[in-house]
């Protein structure tokens, strides 16, 4: 009997056996990961989170320069204490310009302290600067001029209304007629410079010689000297010569009529008073205008 059993058993376990189906669990197939990818991973790991500065690009403000323009020059009168009103009735040689090519005189004007009684002229009132410029001739005792000095002032630099007058003028060329001054080789070449204008003022026959250098940069009113009657002068008084031409850089000394003038003054003296490449001008005419 308990083998029927046992073998009912079995028999039942086998059958549960046969018609239960397995239980197979199937796992997710698992993908090789590509080179870019453990590339991209690897970066990840390694690169450090900082954060990354924005960058603002701003255009420089350009700095302006101002453009700092010549002052123009203050006119003082070349006489201490006379005003240039006054200019006119002390005037004892006027001005009469020569022909073209002489050197007749008289290209310049004449000032002289007169004293009323006597008809006597008298030295010592101090000469000033007109207007400011740069020493570029000195005379000391040098026949015409006696003790003299030249000033230069670019027309950029001088007062409106005689800026515009010397510019209407006729510009500097060497005259075309031979003169009967002997003048050295070379005298009447034209000027290296020929883009620019400048007003040159002569002071002459003052009493001493020049305290001042060449190159010097003077201003209105400043003192050249005292009236005198050095040079080619009868009596004390001062000489004023204008001309305007092409800027030059230096003059140095002019002198002639004189066995001790040196070539290069001689060549200095016929340049200014009979080349054509400084023209005269009236110092009364240019002090008239307002």
């Amino acid at each position: 009997m308990q083998k029927i059993i046992i073998c009912g058993t079995l028999l039942i376990i086998l059958l549960t056996t046969c018609t239960s189906k397995p239980q197979i669990e199937l796992s997710k197939p698992q993908m090789t990961p590509t080179l870019e990818e453990m590339t991209d991973a690897l970066t990840t790991q390694l690169e450090p989170k900082v954060p990354i500065p924005t960058i603002v690009i701003t255009k420089p403000i350009p700095t302006l320069i101002p453009v700092v323009l010549p002052e123009k020059s203050k006119i003082s009168s070349p006489l201490e204490d006379k005003d240039l009103s006054e200019l006119a009735s002390m005037i004892s040689n006027p001005y009469r310009p020569p022909e073209v090519g002489s050197d007749d005189p008289h290209q310049g004007v004449d000032f002289s302290d007169v004293d009323k009684e006597s008809k006597v002229a008298y030295p010592g009132r101090e000469v000033k600067a007109m207007i400011d410029g740069e020493v570029i001739g000195i005379m000391q005792d040098r026949f015409p001029y006696g003790n003299a000095i030249l000033i230069k002032t670019n027309v950029v630099s001088l007062p409106k209304n005689w800026r515009v007058y010397l510019e209407s003028l006729e510009i500097p060329g060497l005259w075309n007629k031979n003169t009967s001054l002997t003048c050295p080789e070379g005298w009447n070449d034209a000027p290296e410079n020929q883009n620019s204008l400048s007003l040159y003022i002569l002071y002459a026959h003052m009493r001493d010689p020049i305290d001042i250098e060449l190159g010097q940069k003077l201003f209105s009113g400043d003192k050249l000297g005292v009236v005198g009657m050095s040079g080619n002068a009868l009596a004390p008084h001062l000489h004023l010569e204008m001309r305007y031409g092409f800027d030059v850089e230096s003059f140095g000394s002019m002198s002639h009529y004189d066995v001790t003038a040196t070539q290069e003054e001689m060549s200095n003296y016929c340049r200014w008073r009979v080349s054509g490449w400084f023209k005269l001008i009236d110092p009364i005419t240019i002090l008239s205008i307002d």
